[in-house]
């Protein structure tokens, strides 16, 4: 027969239960542990571990594997997005970043979700009662906030330590975009000489990685910056390096370039866009934006329904266009 719980004990659980209801510790924040809560209280460790399920059954507490117990925040969801987006996404030209902010406020527009845009070069701190999406420019949270913020990041997965555990990521598996890249070359055709021309130094080096983890081309050149001068530059750096029979280019600019240069005959593949890669008549591994698009929503409902489970980091794979006349 169970033990009948002493006075004492309820008295801890009524009062913990007024605590959370007048705010002295907010949701989203850290919960006692059962060791805290047994020292502070003169209680049991066991007794504090049934007090903090307890709470978590009837909904004041959510505990999350691996991570620890908060109050909890489905009472105060996030009132909306926030898009946190480097200041290149204000382009109206076809480009990540510009892609990316019209696909989601498209998207957004069609759920009916509340959002707003902030163009940052860098992200530190979270906006309030907001869930981020957050892409581009420089990311530093290595200081753990006072309140559990969830978020999301594209294209890049999150810092290590315990803000991974409340920030999701989703991104496209770089390497084996590469890889198929250079599956694509050798299965058209018998070449021999492949070379590579890649953007920014530093830009997707998983994707460079997975080419030459197939095919070691024979030369690799990168651009300065994302101007079609400059590609046009790399370009003839990249043909003064010696004969190439073949091309992976790592972004549609550097495809387009390519192609206005060497002609349409010539086998190259890209990473890319597909609307840029089919107007350019390019084969290409393609970014799957809608599935990008639809992840992000699927997050964001289910934090915003009290989910507080850790977080994922999503690896979407590239989709593949193959243009006219390419062997299949």
């Amino acid at each position: 027969m169970p033990k009948k719980r002493t006075a004492r004990v309820e008295q801890v659980k009524a009062l913990l239960i007024e605590k959370i209801k007048e705010g002295h510790r907010r949701p989203g924040n850290w919960f006692l542990s059962n060791r805290e809560l047994a020292g502070r209280y003169k209680i049991s460790y066991q007794t504090a571990h049934g007090l903090i399920r307890e709470l978590c059954d009837e909904g004041y507490l959510h505990r999350t594997e691996a991570s620890g117990t908060y109050v909890a925040s489905e009472k105060h969801p996030p009132k909306g997005m926030a898009l946190i987006l480097h200041g290149t996404s204000k382009t109206e030209e076809r480009r990540f970043g510009a892609i990316l902010r019209e696909l989601l406020e498209e998207r957004l527009h069609e759920e009916k979700i509340d959002y707003v845009i902030d163009y940052a070069d860098a992200f530190t701190e979270y906006p309030p009662d907001r869930f981020c999406v957050i892409w581009g420019g420089h990311y530093d949270l290595h200081d753990i906030p006072d309140v559990v913020h969830y978020s999301v990041l594209i294209d890049r997965k999150p810092q290590p330590g315990l803000n991974s555990v409340f920030t999701d990521s989703i991104s496209v598996d770089l390497y084996s975009a590469g890889v198929s890249a250079a599956q694509l070359l050798k299965k058209n055709g018998a070449f021999t000489c492949p070379a590579v021309m890649m953007g920014t130094p530093n830009t997707w080096p998983d994707l460079l990685e997975g080419f030459k983890s197939l095919w070691e081309p024979m030369a690799v050149e990168y651009t300065e910056d994302w101007e079609d001068e400059n590609f046009e530059d790399s370009f003839r750096r990249l043909q003064a390096q010696g004969h190439f029979d073949c091309l992976f280019c790592g972004n549609n600019t550097s495809a387009e370039v390519a192609r206005k240069i060497l002609g349409a005959e010539f086998p190259m593949v890209a990473y890319g866009d597909e609307t840029r890669a089919v107007d350019a008549g390019v084969t290409a591994l393609t970014i799957p934006w809608s599935e990008i698009a639809e992840a992000v929503i699927a997050i964001y409902r289910k934090r915003r329904n009290g989910d507080s489970s850790a977080a994922k980091q999503r690896l979407l794979s590239p989709n593949v266009y193959l243009a006219p006349g390419w062997r299949k």
